[in-house]
């Protein structure tokens, strides 16, 4: 994996080397690289290709669909990443990182071995300048305890103060500027 020999790799640190590529590349190859990483890394990867334009609650409802029967069906033997790509909207416009990872959450419904991480600008605000979401599956837990109403967040636009106040929210140096948002999904053992 990525972690030094006595530093052992967290699904966060796993999910965040995916998309540690160069400033320079484009986000089509910055998913390709990410898959690439995934499988020198060990990981079964099924990579899910671009989806421009997708809706993020039918986007996120896809992806959690396909890591739930991962997990449904017999856990994966050894652990697999889930890569896609591309701008997400809602009815508002081009949709966040943030948005799709709380429409995610919200999906996989506290699923164990299901992680994710987003990355890409805040379709809301500056776009010069692009963050990293995750979520784990104690995201809505953690949610509930600060008496955040993570559905009413997602649609009313306030999925990024969830996240800031989560401490799942970080800027980025490499990552897609344009409106393209990279995901990734990661199922570990259980």
């Amino acid at each position: 994996m990525i972690a030094r020999a006595d530093v052992p790799a967290t699904p966060r640190s796993i999910l965040s080397h995916l998309f540690a590529g160069s400033a320079d590349a484009t986000p089509s190859q910055m998913l390709e690289e990410a898959a690439a990483r995934a499988r020198s890394d060990g990981f079964v990867v099924l990579s899910l290709g671009w989806q421009a334009g997708a809706d993020i609650r039918e986007l996120a409802s896809f992806h959690a669909a396909i890591a739930l029967q991962c997990v449904r069906h017999g856990a994966p033997m050894v652990p697999t990443a889930i890569v896609s790509g591309g701008p997400v909207s809602e009815s508002a416009g081009l949709a966040s990182p943030a948005d799709f990872l709380l429409a995610l959450a919200l999906a996989l419904n506290a699923q164990q071995s299901i992680y994710a991480y987003a990355c890409g600008p805040d379709a809301r605000a500056d776009r010069s300048s692009s963050f990293g979401v995750y979520i784990d599956p104690d995201t809505l837990a953690r949610g509930r305890t600060l008496a955040i109403d993570l559905a009413k967040c997602l649609t009313t636009g306030e999925a990024r103060s969830v996240f800031e106040r989560l401490g799942d929210y970080r800027l980025l140096t490499a990552a897609p500027v344009d409106a393209s948002v990279l995901r990734a999904i990661l199922i570990t053992q259980p």
